[in-house]
């Protein structure tokens, strides 16, 4: 009998989380997404995103988002050789990255080429994992955005 008072319990608390997960989804896009800088419906959810929904909209972010990713290796992956289409590069003899920095490195005489990483979005930096192993010391810093910005974009509090 415990067994299933436990049960239903816990399907009870699943089915209250998943309501007022969406509760607070509506909310935020219908009244906080379109209140002004400094009004109540910002700073509540400012505070409800900064302490208390923290670690579940950080793992969110991380799992569900490319907000989290970070570099993992200075070496070129198998993006680097693939085309739009997902096909091997090389062989379609479509344009890639990796040819364009070939094509400018031999016609051109371009010794270097560096590329800003985060061409397919937000990234969260270099991961510490692959500057220690680099011999490099990797800090964790976050953006503090200016008043100025916050007023005209109120979401960088919490992103």
């Amino acid at each position: 009998l415990a067994g299933r008072v436990s049960l239903q319990l816990r399907r009870a608390f699943a089915v209250l989380a998943a309501a007022a997960s969406r509760g607070l989804q509506r909310w935020y896009e219908r009244v906080v997404s379109r209140s002004r800088y400094g009004s109540l419906p910002v700073r509540v959810w400012t505070l409800l995103a900064t302490r208390l929904l923290r670690s579940t909209m950080e793992e969110y972010y991380e799992s569900e988002t490319d907000f989290g990713r970070q570099l993992g290796a200075f070496a070129p992956n198998r993006k680097f050789e693939a085309s739009a289409s997902g096909e091997a590069a090389e062989r379609a003899g479509g344009p890639t990255l990796a040819r364009l920095v070939r094509e400018l490195k031999q016609r051109h005489g371009v010794r270097y080429v560096y590329a800003w990483h985060a061409l397919h979005g937000y990234w969260r930096g270099v991961a510490a994992s692959l500057g220690a192993a680099e011999g490099l010391e990797v800090q964790q810093v976050f953006a503090r955005p200016s008043a100025h910005l916050q007023r005209v974009e109120p979401q960088v509090r919490w992103d």
